[in-house]
């Protein structure tokens, strides 16, 4: 089976130009490849997985330990940051807010309402991240429906508001 497996990541990482299979013994198809056969990989170093752009979240090891360390729901609670951190705008020049739907975070975290609020109560908690509720009044100002903006930093009420409005 963990042969199989490797076959499988081997295809994937080739078909997206990640590395080049050299087989050594004249097989040319993965498929054909056996425990004992030799085979060299050749790594593509300008391939976009391996130099990633945008389409990546930055995990420093100070956020690691605090989703880890006494979170017996550490998969799931990683998930969910990954996840919102995802959205953060992460410009110079802005504040490192989003504000995605619980609905839309449910979906992609492939988790119940109850789970996500359980998950996000831990990164509040662990001061991994801030939670701003627009009240009616504020979202007319702003003019959005905005359920909750989600902030890496822990911003004034008017820094929030200031952000929607300028």
């Amino acid at each position: 089976r963990s042969q199989n497996i490797i076959k499988d990541i081997l295809k994937c990482l080739i078909q997206n130009n990640v590395i080049s299979l050299i087989v050594i013994d004249g097989y040319t198809n993965i498929d054909n490849l056996n425990n004992s056969q030799l085979f060299k990989l050749s790594i593509n170093i300008n391939s976009e997985w391996l130099s990633p752009q945008s389409n990546y979240v930055y995990i420093d090891i100070t956020e690691y330990q605090a989703i880890i360390n006494n979170n017996k729901h550490a998969c799931k609670t990683f998930n969910v940051y990954c996840h919102i951190k995802s959205y953060i705008c992460m410009d110079d020049d802005c504040l490192h807010t989003c504000y995605p739907s619980l609905k839309t975070l449910c979906k992609i975290c492939k988790c119940s309402d109850n789970t996500l609020s359980s998950m996000i109560k831990i990164l509040y908690d662990n001061k991994l991240l801030f939670l701003y509720k627009f009240n009616e009044q504020e979202k007319i100002k702003i003019n959005r429906n905005i359920e909750y903006v989600f902030a890496l930093e822990n911003y004034s009420r008017k820094q929030i508001l200031n952000e929607f409005t300028a």
